[in-house]
């Protein structure tokens, strides 16, 4: 086994030879599996790949999040020097009172800050002043604010669809208002792409949303220019060619069968949703039934008897070596009632199998198709 010092080099080296000096977990986590087979963070003592950057590559420091995935890149200097123009944007002052969320504060937008807000994963950290109603935008990587500021949350795609259209509403280009106007009216899933990985997570989205009986209509996918030109790793499953049925179709269900029926390292994920619809015991007689381990995530605790023959614990970056040790070698993953979040995937690095078939059985058609899985939507 390879020396932590000898991984973290490599890791170091990686990330600052590339033109944005930053890298995607996802990627760096193929990264690593490529040039050090069998690595895992568990090795070293630590949970998760996060925690083994922070502890063995001080230069390295995860800065932002893209697409859902964290987002690795060279530590920047600390330091009241750091916070200059390069890295601060200040918007129009918004009256005293309102949310920087409001119909008002938002319609006052500039440019610069409609770009921060403009994708539901942008990188930009967005403050907002609680005495003045001040909005401030700081870079991927710049020193927080301190009180009376305070971090706006991640936005949400419905909510950042209404900024949009205020935005829009201010422009003084008639034809580029009007272009706009029209692909967002329309438009019931809508997302700006600002790095190439956020495609893994976006374009399934939009898929869905094409083809669900429920919410379909128009989507419509920004692709600016300068990402088109960047280049990425993409996983080869991404492209593996599927059909998308615009109603619910047992076939579904049959593709799910017989990925199970030829697994020879199967694994069920057992999430809150087995608990609110009142299926744990059909989940404890179809793991009996066909001898499947059941592993558990912190809402689906208890899915399954602790001393059930197939419960294996807990999984994720709070779960057990039994479960992790599983889900890294399991060639078919069938998660059930789970939005399969970071701490269950351990930032997408726990599903080490490359030929892993992912089924999720969801009553989220969002939360179905994740992680590009084959989805269940259950009625």
């Amino acid at each position: 086994m390879h020396s932590p010092e000898t991984i973290a080099s490599r890791i170091s080296e990686y990330i600052q030879a590339r033109p944005a000096k930053n890298v995607s977990g996802t990627e760096l986590a193929q990264f690593l599996k490529f040039s050090f087979p069998g690595f895992s963070p568990f090795d070293f003592g630590v949970p998760r790949l996060r925690v083994f950057v922070e502890r063995y590559v001080p230069e390295i420091a995860p800065i932002g999040r893209s697409g859902g995935d964290l987002l690795y890149g060279v530590r920047p200097p600390r330091g009241p020097e750091q916070q200059t123009e390069t890295n601060v944007v200040n918007a129009p002052a918004a009256s005293p009172g309102p949310s920087p969320h409001s119909e008002m504060s938002m319609s006052t937008m500039n440019h610069q800050l409609w770009k921060s807000f403009s994708s539901p994963n942008s990188l930009w950290h967005i403050y907002a002043n609680t005495e003045t109603g001040d909005i401030q935008v700081i870079a991927p990587g710049g020193p927080g604010l301190p009180a009376p500021w305070v971090v706006i949350p991640p936005l949400p795609a419905d909510v950042h669809l209404q900024i949009a259209k205020s935005f829009i509403a201010t422009l003084s280009d008639e034809k580029q208002r009007d272009a706009l106007q029209a692909l967002l009216v329309q438009s019931r899933w809508w997302d700006r792409i600002t790095r190439p990985e956020q495609i893994l997570e976006s374009l399934p989205q939009a898929m869905r949303v094409l083809t669900d009986p429920a919410d379909c209509g128009p989507v419509t996918l920004a692709l600016p220019q300068d990402v088109q030109a960047e280049a990425y790793d993409y996983p080869e499953a991404f492209f593996r060619p599927r059909c998308w049925r615009p109603r619910r179709s047992p076939a579904e269900l049959a593709v799910a069968a017989a990925a199970l029926s030829r697994a020879r390292a199967p694994l069920i994920i057992a999430g809150g949703g087995v608990h609110y619809s009142f299926a744990c015991d059909a989940l404890a007689g179809f793991a009996a039934r066909h001898d499947l381990p059941v592993a558990e995530t912190q809402a689906g605790k208890g899915a399954l008897r602790w001393d059930h023959p197939c419960a294996v614990g807990a999984i994720g970056v709070t779960g057990g070596t039994a479960a992790n040790a599983l889900a890294a070698e399991a060639d078919v993953i069938l998660a059930i009632g789970t939005r399969l979040s970071d701490f269950t995937t351990a930032s997408r690095s726990l599903f080490a199998n490359p030929a892993m078939t992912l089924i999720q059985l969801n009553a989220a058609g969002f939360d179905a198709v994740k992680h590009g899985a084959l989805p269940l939507v259950a009625a």
